[in-house]
């Protein structure tokens, strides 16, 4: 008897120590996957996205932990630089619960202030400044004081956002005041800058000046990466104010000097835009021409096609006797192009948006058949651990049989109806998996419905914004060939405007959001011509009577005149809206 029960204990430690050897092995493996996946969270944010996924089903079955805590924290910083707010704060949130139970106030504290900037970047100020007040009471309670120079900076930013300017300059003095005691001089010269920059908004340029020479100091003395470049721009900016050119100049050019030698290209745009913008205002277009052509240089080497577009955009604006006419031709076929550039930019940007969410919302359903499946196998040890009772009690009542019969018969009937309650508790669970996925990819749909009409409002907006400067150019003109050219372009402008592949694309994705809605108006309205189907369409959507005008390319008074003949054919009391009517009709496709 000594015997076997010293085997079973030793049967026992060996399960345990395989136990233990299996978590370590999954804890190294996790920490190396978290590596990877920080490395490439920038350059590769899709496959940073499915690698920590795969971390928190590895993790899953442990106690929480740092590797899980930093990887919701990552996935938070990803889906924030990919556009994905709500997604974002979701894994924000879960961090900091993980991380309130591990006890890292330095991460709480992070956390907090990454929340703030998702709530700023939409304009939740209030929001965000809950958030940034947070942070900066955890940092003051663990005296982290670059934590709170960051904290009160930000809360300095909400400030002028808001427009009380008085607030923010008292923030940026508390943030300078713990960044002088972190003594990180870096940190520090910005600070300066931000005081700087709020005083030349106040109009005191003297003080401005006087704490953009203090960071150039210290730009001086440390080589802070553009630390020289962004000081001598802005007491560039703060002489031109003052009306001394000369030294304005004298600023601007170390300011370029900086900026090439540390190849920092997007600085060099911004400077040169500024310095035309300058120019601009005395003006002086010969100068504002010069500087808006050396920017869009370094825009198109680089690929920064929202530059090119901005600046092509003051170009094209300037006088006529600065660029001749087949120059400002060129100007705006490009500006056109690249706007088109921009459009499928932004689609692709969309889709891997869209293909991000469809992946949380993979990962989402896979979690939850993970804990019907665990909770399968729970139920699976249950019926084992059953089993070996009711062994065990066979082997001790062999006296009695039909004692053991009457209680093996009432444990059966038992498991029966627990597997009955296991089985509907499953479907269930796969039932509310398949009706949330449902209900996302509607909404996807809308939303994706409502970008694309969002974005041929937007380039039917710019056709006719560039036909009527094409068409005012083209009053100038005095030669008939010159006209006949730029008729031929107005030409394509009116096509591009009035092409009926929009509308084509626009119905077929219509009908997948709407299945079968415009069946059903046909049904109650059978008179109904194309026309006003579209009309009946965007009304559905929402969409004003200006907003339908740019999409269709018609006036608002013909919009205005195709919703009274549409109130006539329907028949409808003028105390009904069209819009309230269609809404009735989604209700009985429903």
């Amino acid at each position: 008897m000594d015997t076997n029960r010293i085997n079973r204990i030793l049967f026992l430690l060996f399960i345990f120590l395989q136990v233990l050897s299996g978590k370590e092995n999954i804890r190294i493996s996790s920490e190396t996957m978290l590596d990877s996946m920080r490395t490439i969270q920038y350059s590769n944010p899709s496959s940073a996205l499915k690698l920590g996924l795969n971390i928190l089903k590895k993790e899953s079955q442990q106690p929480i932990s740092q590797v899980s805590a930093k990887t919701k924290y990552t996935l938070g910083e990803i889906l924030q630089d990919q556009g994905l707010p709500n997604q974002a704060l979701e894994y924000y949130v879960e961090a900091l619960d993980e991380y309130f139970v591990l006890e890292d106030f330095i991460a709480i504290g992070w956390v907090y202030v990454n929340m703030g900037n998702v709530y700023f970047h939409q304009n939740l100020f209030e929001d965000a400044a809950k958030k940034y007040e947070n942070a900066l009471k955890v940092f003051k309670e663990i005296k982290l004081r670059s934590g709170e120079a960051t904290a009160i900076n930000n809360l300095a930013l909400i400030a002028i956002e808001l427009f009380d300017l008085d607030r923010a300059i008292a923030l940026f003095f508390q943030g300078l005041e713990a960044r002088i005691e972190y003594n990180d001089l870096g940190l520090i010269a910005h600070s300066y800058l931000y005081i700087g920059e709020v005083y030349l908004e106040k109009d005191k340029k003297r003080k401005a000046m006087d704490y953009f020479q203090k960071a150039l100091e210290i730009g001086m003395e440390t080589d802070t990466l553009n630390l020289i470049g962004d000081s001598h721009r802005k007491i560039g900016l703060t002489y031109f104010y003052l009306n001394d050119d000369s030294l304005a100049m004298i600023n601007f050019r170390m300011a370029e000097a900086d900026y090439t030698a540390k190849s920092n290209k997007n600085y060099q745009i911004q400077l040169y835009t500024q310095m035309a913008a300058l120019f601009h205002s005395k003006s002086d277009f010969k100068s504002e021409e010069k500087y808006l052509q050396k920017a869009l240089v370094i825009a198109n080497k680089q690929g920064y096609i929202k530059h090119e577009i901005d600046i092509l955009g003051d170009l094209v604006l300037l006088p006529d006797w600065i660029l001749a006419k087949i120059e400002q031709i060129e100007l705006y076929t490009k500006l056109d192009l690249l706007h088109q550039t921009r459009f499928e930019t932004e689609m692709k940007k969309t889709l891997i948006r869209s293909e991000l969410k469809l992946d949380l919302e993979k990962y989402k359903r896979n979690l939850i058949r993970k804990e019907a499946e665990k909770t399968q196998a729970v139920f699976a040890r249950n019926v084992s651990i059953a089993i070996g009772i009711l062994l065990v009690l066979l082997l001790a009542a062999l006296f009695n049989r039909y004692q053991y019969k009457i209680r093996s018969n009432a444990i059966m009937l038992t498991q029966k109806d627990e597997i009955h309650f296991q089985k509907m508790k499953v479907e269930n669970l796969n039932s509310e998996a398949s009706k949330r996925a449902l209900k996302y990819e509607i909404d996807l749909k809308k939303r994706e419905l409502v970008l694309n009409a969002t974005f041929l409002q937007q380039k039917n907006d710019l056709i006719i914004h560039l036909k009527k400067n094409l068409e005012y150019k083209m009053n100038l003109l005095s030669d008939p060939e010159e006209k006949k050219y730029f008729k031929s372009i107005l030409a394509s402008m009116d096509e591009s405007n009035k092409s009926e592949e929009q509308w084509k694309d626009f119905e077929a994705q219509f009908a997948e959001v709407y299945p079968g809605y415009f069946q059903l108006l046909l049904k109650e309205i059978p008179d109904l011509t194309s026309i006003d189907l579209k009309l009946c369409a965007y009304l559905k959507m929402n969409m004003n009577t200006k907003e339908i005008a740019q999409m269709t390319g018609l006036s608002v008074r013909a919009i205005e005149n195709r919703r009274y003949r549409l109130r006539k054919k329907i028949n409808i009391s003028n105390q009904t809206s069209l819009e309230r009517f269609l809404g009735t009709l989604e209700t009985k496709i429903i």
